[in-house]
């Protein structure tokens, strides 16, 4: 009737100096802890004329069984399951795969060793679950992504939550979502992967007269990928032609013919390379600046020139991006050209990967860095300054090894949000580009930071009564700036990982504010969020791929001679 069951108690601990002063919560709260609990009751016989059973969302019907002195009946009955398990309900057959389902989940981080195994299956004619192939670009529904699978002729409808459908299911056979089961935000049917670009087809951009290192310009940019082919009539040689076909496909030679028959057009698809110093003379290649829009020949000697013709250069391209191509949710909404039994289209989460052109200091800085690991990832750095390679989004990267042939690689995209986060676009875009890069051997995760929240109570003195609203204010607001991951810090640059927060910034930030006179009494509180628990954080137990945001702030304004 009265009391508690305990209270959170803090206590201080000095790291370093008596000037850097850490407050840690100990909880000190002991709850009854029952060990079991007893029903008794008495049957009193009454007549029933109607029960029901109501489990897994189905009815049954029990009202024999009630009535009948020596029949019993279980009114609670569990499911089958042995594993957590998700069941998806169709209530038509699935055929003419494959079907994508989009799964929108809050990512879930676990150790290699205790990572989920999810299995899929469907239920079939023989009345039995029988497993099914997937491809989960999910990891185990442990992140956003795309289930794709193709559903056998064989499969068929059983009753299962009160619902006849065609039923597939995915089991988490190692029992890991029994503590941590996925936040599902939503699961979409029939979903594809796309570009914001515009398809340009066979553009001509230019003719050619023989001459060594011949440029030319694409008409919009930039370029996100092309294909460029050369008018080879008359110059390409059969057994030239033959090889062409061995090497590099059916398509990469293409003829026109007139209603005679006869060829009018060869063209040839001639291939991008970073620059010529392995062409040889005979090689059909070509350097490309994407974000100029320009292509350049070689000269003869180090790599082919185009055989002399009018209007004989022309490109297929994608052109777009940028960093206005990250739209938001939802905000795709309209069909540019209709597409057969489809009705409407959206994005279900944010668009991600797109990035403006690299500035000329940035090229600078990355120039001797690209001498050094030749786009080849070994050592931390090399996977470090490859993911900044890989999109221009990335602005913070921070390479950390859990294990021997294990690479986690943490990536931090430029936005204005509190705790930026890498979209799953980018995150497969990184992961591809390093993955291209790197031994095969080594396992590879690409990963958004984990944020440590800094929260600061401190007690401010404002210059005058009238000021000290806006002291506070001013307090809360500057203290938010300051440690943002990417804006933050003394020169708004943000934070590295690994990088602490220090009492004494704290005082020089507030201090500095016009409004207040002095500052007394800081504390700082960092707490890290990581599977729906928080803990307090402190200098020995920080973690590798930690990156501080703002908390929750306390601005006690104080008044001199008072209390």
């Amino acid at each position: 009737m009265s009391g508690d069951y305990g209270k959170e108690e803090f206590k201080k601990v000095t790291v370093g100096t008596a000037e850097e002063t850490w407050v840690i919560k100990t909880d000190k709260i002991n709850p009854p802890e029952l060990k079991k609990l007893t029903v008794t009751y008495t049957l009193t016989p009454q007549s029933v004329q109607h029960c029901l059973s109501y489990n897994n969302l189905e009815f049954k019907d029990v009202t024999e069984e009630s009535k009948t002195e020596k029949k019993t009946f279980k009114p609670f009955q569990s499911l089958d399951d042995a594993h957590p398990t998700l069941y998806l309900g169709f209530d038509k057959k699935i055929e003419k795969g494959p079907i994508s389902i989009f799964f929108s989940l809050e990512e879930q981080e676990f150790p290699d060793a205790d990572m989920p195994k999810v299995e899929w299956y469907y239920y079939s004619q023989d009345n039995k679950w029988i497993r099914l192939d997937v491809l989960d670009d999910t990891r185990d529904l442990t992140r956003a992504g795309a289930v794709a699978f193709t559903v056998p002729s064989d499969s068929a409808k059983t009753s299962i939550f009160g619902d006849d459908r065609c039923w597939l299911k995915a089991v988490d056979i190692k029992n890991k979502f029994q503590t941590h089961a996925p936040e599902v935000k939503g699961i979409y049917l029939n979903t594809t992967a796309a570009i914001q670009a515009e398809r340009i087809e066979d553009e001509i951009i230019g003719s050619s007269d023989g001459t060594a290192n011949q440029s030319f310009e694409f008409v919009k940019n930039p370029v996100i990928e092309e294909e460029l082919r050369v008018n080879e009539k008359g110059t390409l040689l059969e057994e030239e032609k033959e090889k062409l076909i061995a090497e590099m496909g059916e398509d990469s030679v293409l003829e026109k013919q007139d209603e005679n028959g006869k060829t009018t057009e060869v063209w040839v698809r001639w291939q991008a390379v970073e620059d010529f110093f392995d062409s040889e003379p005979t090689s059909r290649h070509y350097v490309v600046d994407r974000a100029a829009g320009a292509v350049t020949f070689g000269n003869g000697i180090d790599g082919m020139v185009p055989p002399v013709g009018k209007d004989s250069i022309k490109a297929a391209y994608q052109v777009g991006g940028r960093k206005e191509g990250n739209v938001d949710a939802s905000e795709i909404s309209t069909l540019k050209t209709a597409i057969p039994f489809v009705d409407r289209v959206t994005n279900p989460e944010a668009a991600g990967g797109g990035a403006d052109e690299e500035l000329l200091e940035d090229a600078m800085e990355r120039g001797p860095w690209v001498v050094k690991h030749r786009n080849r990832a070994v050592t931390a750095e090399d996977f470090e300054w490859l993911a900044r390679q890989a999109s221009r989004e990335v602005v913070r990267v921070k390479c950390v090894s859990a294990e021997a042939g294990s690479i986690t690689v943490i990536i931090v995209p430029m936005n204005e949000e509190d705790e930026p986060a890498p979209t799953l676009e980018l995150r497969k875009v990184v992961d591809a580009y390093l993955s291209e890069r790197c031994s095969p051997v080594i396992s590879l995760r690409v990963e958004g930071p984990e944020y440590i929240e800094v929260s600061v109570r401190a007690d401010v003195f404002p210059t005058s009564m009238d000021m000290a609203p806006l002291a506070e204010k001013e307090a809360l607001k500057q203290l938010k700036e300051f440690l943002h991951p990417l804006t933050g810090g003394e020169e708004g640059k943000g934070w590295e990982f690994g990088r602490l927060v220090c009492h004494s910034d704290i005082y020089a930030l507030l201090e500095a504010i016009t409004e207040i006179d002095h500052v007394e009494q800081v504390t700082v509180t960092m707490v890290r969020a990581a599977q729906g628990k928080r803990t307090v954080v402190t200098p020995e137990t920080w973690i590798p791929g930690g990156l501080i945001c703002s908390g929750e702030h306390t601005i006690n304004v104080q008044f001199k001679g008072a209390g």
